[in-house]
């Protein structure tokens, strides 16, 4: 078994993610209303079905949608990844992360390749940080 093997990708986790998106966002809206039904500050409201009906629920897309990305940068089996961490251990390589704005998503395989052809840009490197808009132009991200 390989050392990459030890790790998820997230390619196959944002599959079933699609497919579920619009379960997801029910059940959160759902426990959003829960959650502030005990403040009571939709005045009459005595149960979370009406309470969900007080609020303005907007779906994101079910991809390009964050433009605000954060990565750490490791090595396995030779070759550099961007990894995702679950309680606290890299556990999800996120070479493919759908979920960024169009830019982000362009971008990450051009710096991925860029640091991993220089050695100098590698040392020391623990993270990525992406901010892009969603427009979708590179000119307008910022990598650090």
């Amino acid at each position: 078994m390989s050392e990459i093997d030890r790790f998820g990708t997230l390619e196959s986790r944002f599959k079933r993610s699609a497919e579920n998106h619009a379960e997801d966002l029910r059940q959160k809206v759902e426990k959003l209303a829960k959650d502030f039904q005990p403040l009571q500050m939709f005045g009459d409201a005595k149960d979370a079905e009406s309470i969900v009906r007080k609020f303005d629920v907007f779906p994101s897309p079910v991809k390009h949608y964050r433009a605000r990305c954060r990565f750490a940068i490791g090595e396995i089996d030779g070759s550099l990844h961007y990894l995702l961490y679950e309680h606290g251990e890299p556990s999800l390589i996120a070479d493919y992360f759908p979920q960024a704005c169009v830019g982000i998503f362009r971008l990450m395989p051009l710096v991925l390749a860029a640091i991993t052809d220089n050695a100098e840009l590698k040392l020391g490197l623990k993270a990525v940080h992406f901010l892009g808009t969603q427009l979708g132009e590179p000119d307008n991200h910022v990598v650090t």
